[in-house]
């Protein structure tokens, strides 16, 4: 394969590598996906934006072929050509076909082929991500790097390369709409052009005629609208992107996805639960009532709409009643709330909670609807992670100044104690040099003096008094020391 077409022509690779700015790399191929028709050129860019994402020498994008349990390598760069057909045809594959990660590493004993493929071309590992759209694999984006290399591949670069899988099951969609969208309008014209060289006019087109040119109309401006459609719907992404990009606090984060969602499927409301101490509690909301608000604060998984797309980690889109009942069911019944679409916010490891929209009509929830909160859910749990991670951080920077504060006064304290201990061994010390004399000049007036007894016994005390001095300034001394 020609692998010059790997290079990308703006210098993402080095630009966006020495800043790590992972969600500047989705918003350029967002911009990409918008601006660029041609589906090689856009396949050719994605590679690049991985290796940068992943911060790695090896990677392979794959597409989906015609040929069943096949991936075909678009793009390559620097993955060995053994690794490359186990991936396009091989075990490797078939395990991106059925939708799953693939996340390799190699052991010392080697104990299956995949992890004997890493030692054989001294690779470090391989992660693999499927990206798919409404249930079918379009195809994988795989990375890895070598063992001299020492880099590893962290959660938060996994989570961005999943959303880069994403965008690219998105726009290759939307390469699909537009070739069914040419091929009708080719046809159109091939029936344009039949009816021209017709050798005798048709007064009166007949009643098959006219219905295969109504279909025909029908598929021509549904396909255009939803190109059209797919276009907005990447605009709307790309903006929310950059506003959850901006900031790492989390109630901003959840006001602002709740914002953007309302927006996107026209909903007249929209809330978020997140999970917390194994309920799910609301955390944000747009266009519910106080009393809603009050009633609804905590949901157990599996209760409600909400509740069951939890515990099913997959969108629910149905009546605003179902799955509720009790006091549950009567808040539900007052706020008027008639259809709901709620889908999990989480990522490939983690369901953090439930995103919500409703509506206080009957409305039908279109394949749109339901693409469009399955992306904003998936974008929302990598920043509701990021901003936790965020919090924990500043958790632990507060709980490490509070701890030094704490060591600063208790500092201070043993500092005090200490100044207090050594002038206590001065004055012990001092007391004991009177003492010494106090006892030379006894034993001297002892031998001028007739009662020696008395004498013998004031020595005898002022001796036990010196040892038991002695003893309490080397008690001090000791305790001094370790203080210090």
């Amino acid at each position: 394969m020609d692998t010059t077409m790997m290079r990308p022509g703006f210098g993402v690779t080095g630009q966006l590598v020495s800043t790590n700015n992972y969600a500047a790399i989705i918003e350029r191929m967002i911009a990409k996906i918008g601006q660029e028709n041609d589906r090689r050129k856009v396949l050719a860019a994605i590679l690049p934006y991985a290796l940068a994402i992943s911060q790695v020498e090896l990677g392979a994008l794959l597409v989906a072929s015609d040929e069943p349990d096949n991936l075909n390598a678009v793009a390559r760069r620097g993955m060995p050509d053994e690794v490359v057909r186990q991936l396009t045809s091989g075990d490797l594959g078939r395990l991106l076909l059925m939708g799953r990660k693939l996340w390799v590493k190699p052991r010392p004993l080697q104990l299956n082929a995949e992890q004997a493929l890493l030692g054989r071309h001294k690779l470090s590992y391989l992660f693999g991500v499927p990206f798919r759209f409404d249930g079918q694999v379009l195809g994988a984006i795989v990375v890895g790097t070598h063992k001299d290399a020492g880099r590893i591949l962290d959660r938060e670069q996994q989570q961005w390369l999943s959303m880069l899988a994403q965008l690219t099951a998105l726009f290759l969609d939307n390469v699909r709409l537009r070739t069914n969208l040419i091929i009708t309008q080719q046809r159109q014209g091939q029936s344009k052009s039949d009816e021209s060289i017709e050798t005798a006019p048709v007064p009166v087109p007949q009643p098959m005629a006219v219905d295969e040119l109504e279909q025909l109309l029908a598929a021509v401006m549904s396909a255009e609208e939803e190109v059209v459609s797919q276009n907005t719907d990447l605009g709307l992404l790309n903006a929310l992107s950059t506003e959850l990009g901006s900031t790492l606090q989390l109630d901003t984060i959840l006001e602002a996805v709740i914002k953007h969602t309302t927006t996107a499927l026209n909903a007249e409301c929209g809330w978020c639960y997140l999970i917390e101490d194994g309920m799910l509690t609301l955390r944000g909301h747009r266009g519910l009532s106080e009393k809603y608000v009050a009633g609804m604060q905590h949901l157990s998984p599996g209760d409600g709409v909400e509740g069951m797309a939890y515990t099913r980690s997959e969108p629910i889109l149905r009546d605003g009643l179902l799955f509720h009942s009790g006091q549950a069911r009567t808040l539900v019944q007052e706020e008027g709330l008639r259809t709901v679409a709620a889908v999990p916010v989480r990522t490939d490891d983690e369901n953090f909670g439930i995103l919500a929209v409703a509506n206080r009509h009957d409305w039908v929830w279109s394949s749109r609807d339901r693409r469009m909160l399955v992306s904003i859910g998936r974008q929302v749990a990598y920043a509701v992670a990021n901003a936790r991670q965020f919090t924990e951080a500043q958790e632990q920077a507060q709980n490490w100044e509070t701890n030094y504060s704490a060591l600063q006064q208790a500092n201070v304290e043993l500092t005090k104690r200490a100044e207090t201990l050594e002038r206590q061994i001065q004055d012990l010390h001092q007391a004991e040099q009177q003492i010494w004399v106090a006892l030379a000049a006894s034993q001297r007036a002892a031998r001028h003096s007739v009662d020696h007894e008395e004498d013998e016994q004031l020595a005898a005390t002022l001796k036990r008094i010196l040892a038991a001095m002695s003893k309490q300034r080397e008690e001090k001394k000791q305790l001094l020391s370790r203080i210090a």
